[in-house]
């Protein structure tokens, strides 16, 4: 199983539990950008996850896509989470994108894509309607 195939296995259902396979698909000293924060090391990494997964009710990731070369690889995946704080708890749907860098069958560098808006600012109750408001007249 390569790396890529491990980093899909791992976000199927990522939970605190799953956190201990971290060091079968990332760098001891990975680089973790994502729109919400920076995180160098797997250490860091290992805490922010623990963090996000201590306020969700469920998490999952569907890969859609993906490409890959030798060090290089684009994964395209839809996010499925549940938090407390947003929407009232409902499920929430995002899709999102990461550009992974990989040597010696580690994740070196991972940088995700995402629509902040779709995934916590449309859900705030109050925060939500202008967002969603803004976005309707964008578009016109």
């Amino acid at each position: 199983m390569d790396v890529i195939d491990r980093f899909e296995h791992f976000y199927q259902g990522p939970a605190t539990g799953s956190l201990d396979q971290l060091a079968d698909v990332y760098d001891e000293q990975v680089v973790f950008i994502d729109p919400v924060a920076e995180h160098v090391g797997l250490a860091a990494l290992n805490r922010y996850f623990r963090s996000l997964m201590s306020r969700c009710q469920s998490c999952s990731f569907d890969v859609t896509t993906h490409r890959q070369d030798s060090s290089l690889a684009f994964v395209s995946w839809i996010m499925r989470f549940e938090h407390a704080q947003l929407r009232q708890g409902k499920p929430i749907r995002v899709h999102g994108m990461s550009q992974i860098t990989i040597a010696d069958d580690r994740i070196v560098q991972q940088r995700d894509y995402y629509d902040m808006g779709a995934m916590v600012y449309e859900n705030v109750p109050l925060l939500g309607f202008v967002v969603t408001g803004l976005r309707r007249r964008m578009a016109q």
